[in-house]
């Protein structure tokens, strides 16, 4: 799919459009966008979707998942647009550094440095990083063939606190006004995504906050039961038929 859908939460308010591009071992590219937050998943494919996308977080380092990482700087550098910042496994950091600095070499990009020196960071799994005002992501551990992390996005919200939910809006206001905290801050998990992995991902405690994310993106490389669950998970994968059978591992 190359255009967006949206997906609406009516209790609160907010809207999340989505653009889901993968083809199975060649291209994965996966763009979120809520507000005025642009987030790319993988970035197997430069879409353009995922060029307007300022943070970019890369699960591990197969082609399909990255091989579009140069093209993704050059394109956001041909249109003068904020560098992006990429996430990625320490693993890889410096390959895929080594990567754009070659592609820069080709080029003979000098007088335009940003392909030669984009901002990849490595991440360690479980540490918070901001990635906008309100919101945080913190890297989880997948199941793959090679290191590969996935990708939760937390937002901090804030709600009424209890002893105010039966008070009027004016009463509330004056509240306010004479400098009472009405509410109460707390971070909850907004959209997660977790590249190609075996289901074990979801069955690991240390995740337990994917199965409660609003919008949870994951992988079905294998869509009917031709493939034996012994070799999807030597190949590091999850099958349609994993999620059928675990569906009451997920949050409804």
């Amino acid at each position: 799919m190359n255009q967006e859908f949206r997906i609406d939460f009516p209790a609160t308010g907010q809207q999340y459009f989505l653009n889901c591009w993968s083809v199975s071992g060649l291209e994965s590219c996966v763009t979120v966008r809520t507000g005025e937050s642009r987030f790319a998943f993988d970035i197997g494919h430069a879409t353009r979707s995922s060029i307007n996308c300022d943070r970019v977080f890369i699960t591990h380092g197969h082609v399909d998942h990255c091989g579009a990482l140069a093209k993704h700087v050059s394109q956001r550098d041909m249109r003068a647009m904020t560098p992006a910042t990429y996430y990625c496994p320490l693993d890889i950091q410096q390959t895929l550094k080594n990567i754009c600095q070659s592609y820069a070499a080709m080029a003979e990009s000098l007088e335009k440095p940003t392909i030669a020196s984009p901002k990849i960071l490595s991440v360690k799994v479980g540490e918070d990083f901001p990635v906008s005002p309100n919101r945080t992501m913190r890297p989880f551990r997948t199941t793959h063939r090679v290191p590969s992390n996935g990708y939760l996005i937390y937002k901090q919200e804030k709600s009424l606190l209890p002893q105010f939910q039966n008070l009027t809006g004016y009463e509330i206001g004056a509240l306010v006004a004479a400098g009472t905290e009405v509410h109460e801050k707390h971070s909850v998990p907004e959209m997660a995504y977790t590249g190609d992995t075996t289901f074990d991902c979801f069955l690991d405690p240390a995740n337990a906050d994917i199965l409660q994310a609003r919008i949870l993106i994951t992988e079905a490389t294998y869509i009917d039961d031709r493939q034996s669950p012994a070799k999807a998970k030597k190949r590091g994968h999850t099958r349609l038929m994993d999620i059928a059978r675990m569906r009451n591992c997920f949050a409804t």
